[in-house]
C-alpha cells in the first residue's frame, strides 16, 4: 500500500514514484515532532549554594535525573538513524537503546544504585522502551488503550531519531523550508505498519486503521528496517527517497563534528553549519523596527516632540536592531558542533565539539592554562575552578558584550565610574589581578552556615600564579581605601610568594594554597578532568571530600530523595579547550 500523495519529483527525476514498503497518513491530532527534544529551566538554589549549585546540579542532571535514560547505554553499533536520513538534515539527535554489551555493563552499574532509577523497574531494553510508551501515553493522553507487548513490542527496535530536515520551503509550508521529523528502527517492517496505523487510529479516535490517508496531517514513510514519520506523507516520503541517495552519515561535515566529539555513545546530537544561517533568520524575526516609537497604543505611544520617552525609545530600538545584527553576524559564521553522551571507565560523560566563532569568545578562550591550579591545590579540596587567560582578555570581553549589548550597556562609563571608586586602570589592573591563570579552591570541611559568621575559618580562597609583586601593590592599594576596607572588615587576607599571590577570609587556608598539594595527581582528579595540561577551563567536584555537602543540605534542609541520589556520586569535571579553531568540552562525573 502507498501514500496517495505522490512524493515531489526532485532535480533530473523523471517523476517515477520511489518504491516504499508502505506510507500513510498520520492522526489528524498527531503533534508534529519537535525538530530537537524539550529542554528545562534550572532552578535557583539559595545563596549559601551558590558556588556548589552548577556543579551538583550538573552532576545530578547526568547521572541521577538521567537514570532513566541511560540503562542501555553503549557505544554506537549497527545501524544508526542518520542512515535513514538525508544529508540536508540541520539538526539532528539518535538514541541508541541497543548497543555493546560494555557500555551497557558501564551505565548500569553507574545509575543502578540511584534511588530515583530502582523505582522504575527497568531490566531490559524492553522495559525502557515500554516506560517510554507509557510516559508518551500519560503526559500526552493518546491511545490509553495500547497494550505494549501486543502492539508496540513486535515491531519498534531499539534505535531512533528526532531531525529538522531542509525539504524546500513548498514542501515544509513555511519560509525556512524545514520540517521536523522522526525516524524509528523496525523490528519487523510489516507490523510496524499496521502498528503505526493503529495508533493514528486510536490517536485521531476513529478506532479504525483502515481510514483514508488522506484525513489529517501526518503520515510515514518506511523503507528498509527504518520508518520516517513527518508532519504530511509527501515529506516523510521525500525525506525517505532523499536519504537513499544521500544518506546523513556519509555527510562531511556530520562525520567531521560527530568525529571531533569523540567516541560514540548512547545519544548523538549534531547541528549542521545551515543551523547557523536558521538561527540567523529566526533572529531577523526580532528586528529591525519591532519596538515603535509613537505608536497609537503602547509607552511610547505619544507625540514624539513632547513624549519624555521618545529618546529611550529611540536608542532602545537602534540598540535591538545592533544587538539582533551581532547574533546573526555570529550565527552566519557558525561551522557545525556535535554533541555525545556515553558511559565509560564507571562514570557518564558528555562531550561537545563546535566551531568557535559560534561563541564570539575565540579570543577569551584560547588559553591553556586553566589546570595550572590543578597540582598545587591541597589534596583535600572539594570544589575547585580554574580558568587561564591570554593577553588582551579583559579588552575582549568587554568588546564582546557591548557588541552583543546592541550598545543598550554603557561599559565604558561603568568601568569609569569604577576606576573612580576603586583607584585602578582597567583593563591593566584587571588582566594582572587575573595573572597567567587563576584558581578558586573549597576545602572539604567548610561550613555553609559559618561562612557569614565566622569566615576566617572556612578553607575557600582563590589563588593566582602571575606578577606577584604587581598584584600586592594593587591589593594593597585596594585595602588602603577606607570604604573598601569597611566593607571587606577584615575578611580578606591577602598573601604571596615568588609565583603565586593567594587571596581570602583564611590565613591558614591561604597558607596552604601557597604550599605543593597533589589536587591534580588524585585519582579522582585525573578520572573526570580531560585534557587538563591544555584546558583554558576547568571546574572539579569532589563529592566526598569532607562533609561539605552534607552540611549544605542540612543548611538548607535539603530534600531527603534528591540528598539520597546525590550520596552516590564520586566526582564531576568539566573541561574546555580549543584545537584547531574548534571549542571542545567535556563534563563527566563518577559514581561510588
Amino acid at each position: 500500500m502507498t501514500s496517495s500523495f505522490p512524493p515531489p519529483p526532485g532535480p533530473g527525476d523523471d517523476g517515477t514514484r520511489p518504491e516504499f514498503l508502505d506510507s500513510s497518513s498520520g492522526a489528524s491530532h498527531l503533534p508534529p515532532p519537535p525538530p530537537y527534544p524539550p529542554g528545562g529551566e534550572p532552578k535557583r538554589g539559595g545563596r549559601r549554594r551558590a558556588v556548589i549549585a552548577g556543579g551538583t546540579a550538573l552532576g545530578l542532571v547526568a547521572a541521577a535525573g538521567g537514570a532513566f535514560a541511560v540503562y542501555q547505554l553503549a557505544f554506537a553499533t549497527g545501524p544508526q538513524p542518520a542512515e535513514a536520513l538525508p544529508a540536508s538534515t540541520v539538526g539532528y539527535v539518535g538514541i541508541d537503546l541497543d548497543p555493546s554489551g560494555e557500555q551497557q555493563l558501564e551505565a548500569y552499574d553507574v545509575v543502578e544504585d540511584f534511588p530515583s532509577f530502582g523505582g522504575l523497574g527497568i531490566e531490559s531494553k524492553d522495559d525502557l522502551r515500554e516506560k517510554f510508551v507509557e510516559l508518551v501515553q500519560d503526559e500526552a493522553g493518546l491511545c490509553p488503550d495500547l497494550d505494549f507487548d501486543d502492539d508496540v513490542k513486535p515491531w519498534l527496535g531499539e534505535r531512533f531519531g528526532i531531525a529538522a530536515v531542509d525539504v524546500g520551503a513548498d514542501l515544509a509550508g513555511n519560509d525556512a523550508g524545514i520540517a521536523p521529523v522522526y525516524v524509528v528502527q523496525l523490528d519487523d517492517a510489516d507490523r510496524a505498519d499496521d502498528g503505526i496505523g493503529q495508533i493514528k487510529a486510536c490517536a485521531s479516535g476513529s478506532g479504525d486503521p483502515s481510514r483514508s490517508s488522506d484525513e489529517g496531517p501526518g503520515g510515514w514513510a518506511i523503507e528498509g528496517d527504518w520508518a520516517v514519520i513527518a508532519e504530511s506523507t509527501e515529506i516523510a516520503e521525500a525525506v525517505s527517497q532523499a536519504a537513499q541517495d544521500e544518506p546523513l552519515s556519509g555527510d562531511a561535515d556530520f562525520q567531521k563534528w560527530t568525529e571531533a566529539a569523540g567516541d560514540t555513545g548512547f545519544l548523538t546530537a549534531y547541528a549542521a553549519p545551515e543551523a547557523g544561517q536558521l538561527i540567523a533568520d529566526l533572529a531577523g524575526a526580532f528586528g529591525p523596527g519591532q519596538i515603535e516609537c509613537g505608536a497609537s497604543s503602547g509607552p511610547f505611544s505619544a507625540d514624539p516632540s513632547a513624549d519624555p520617552f521618545a529618546s529611550s525609545c529611540s536608542e532602545l530600538s537602534s540598540g535591538l536592531d545592533a544587538q539582533v545584527g551581532e547574533i546573526q553576524e555570529m550565527a552566519e559564521s557558525f561551522e557545525g558542533g556535535a554533541m555525545t553522551v556515553r558511559a565509560n571507565d564507571g562514570g557518564l560523560e558528555v562531550e561537545v565539539a563546535a566551531s568557535m566563532n559560534l561563541f564570539g569568545l575565540g579570543e577569551m578562550a584560547g588559553s591553556d592554562r586553566g589546570g595550572d591550579g590543578g597540582a598545587p591545590r591541597p589534596d583535600d579540596t572539594a570544589i575547585a575552578m580554574g580558568a587561564g587567560f591570554e593577553d588582551g582578555w579583559f579588552t575582549a570581553l568587554v568588546d564582546y558584550y557591548d557588541s552583543i549589548s546592541g550598545g543598550l550597556l554603557d561599559l565604558d562609563d561603568g568601568l569609569e565610574l569604577l576606576e573612580q571608586q576603586t583607584g585602578l586602570s582597567f583593563p591593566d589592573d584587571a588582566e594582572t589581578l587575573a595573572g597567567e591563570s587563576a584558581a578558586l579552591a573549597i576545602g572539604g570541611d567548610i561550613d555553609w552556615e559559618a561562612l557569614e559568621t565566622d569566615p576566617a575559618a572556612q578553607p575557600i580562597g582563590v589563588k593566582v600564579k602571575g606578577d606577584t609583586d604587581a598584584i600586592t601593590d594593587i591589593t594593597d592599594r585596594l585595602l588602603a581605601d577606607p570604604e573598601i576596607a569597611r566593607e571587606l572588615d577584615g575578611d580578606l587576607v591577602v598573601s604571596s610568594d615568588d609565583d603565586h599571590a593567594v587571596a581570602g577570609p583564611s590565613p591558614e587556608w591561604n597558607e596552604r594554597l601557597l604550599q605543593d598539594g597533589r589536587l591534580g595527581d588524585s585519582e579522582n582528579y585525573r578520572d573526570v578532568v580531560r585534557e587538563s595540561e591544555k584546558a583554558s577551563q576547568v571546574i572539579f567536584v569532589d563529592f566526598n571530600q569532607g562533609d561539605w555537602l552534607a552540611r549544605a543540605f542540612a543548611a538548607d534542609d535539603g530534600d531527603p530523595e534528591l540528598e539520597a541520589n546525590v550520596q552516590h556520586l564520586k566526582a564531576l569535571g568539566i573541561s574546555s579547550w580549543t584545537e584547531d579553531d574548534v571549542a571542545h568540552g567535556v563534563l563527566r562525573v563518577t559514581v561510588d
